[in-house]
């Protein structure tokens, strides 16, 4: 019984991070991340704090998280409190959720992109068959992004980030 408890605590490994609560405060902790079961970061986060108190919380009881080059912020997909990774930030935000889905009598992790609006606390699902369109329409006000996006047959996920990123340098400057 011990072997088996050991081997399961062993494959978790703790990395500097961050916790936002509910009242908006940032605590720096130790984020317990399992590399092989990357599913877990959209669900829950476990960390330890300066005290060695562990603590583990679903998206419904703080605002984010975070690790390294990985941002993570709590919403609703489906009356569901999930977490999304942060793909890109700004006026309008991409990110990314996982979780399973049953396919074909097999259990397989699907991944899809969401935006969200600076202010607004909805994620909207960034439909893969209407990528083109939806980014349009979401950055309308930038005319030559816009012409650029009519440009490209197909976007892959880092063209849509960087599309995103484009985006938002560009509001940063001429908002007014």
């Amino acid at each position: 019984m011990l072997v088996v408890s050991t081997s399961v605590f062993s494959q978790y490994s703790f990395v500097s991070g961050y916790v936002v609560n509910l009242k908006g405060d940032t605590e720096r902790v130790e984020i317990r991340i399992n590399p092989k079961k990357t599913l877990e970061q959209y669900q829950k986060v476990g960390y330890k704090m300066a005290n060695g108190q562990q603590r583990q919380f679903k998206p419904n009881k703080i605002k984010a998280y975070g690790f390294g080059d990985n941002h993570f912020v709590s919403g609703k997909n489906d009356e569901e409190d999930v977490f999304y990774k942060v793909l890109a930030r700004g006026d309008l935000s991409l990110c990314e959720l996982q979780y399973e889905t049953l396919l074909m009598n097999e259990i397989v992790t699907k991944d899809e992109m969401y935006i969200k609006k600076i202010g607004e606390t909805d994620f909207r699902h960034l439909k893969h068959n209407k990528i083109k369109k939806q980014l349009k329409e979401q950055m309308a006000s930038n005319n030559d992004l816009v012409k650029k996006l009519e440009e490209k047959d197909d976007l892959n996920q880092e063209e849509i980030v960087q599309v995103f990123n484009e985006y938002n340098s560009w509001a940063k400057n001429n908002k007014g």
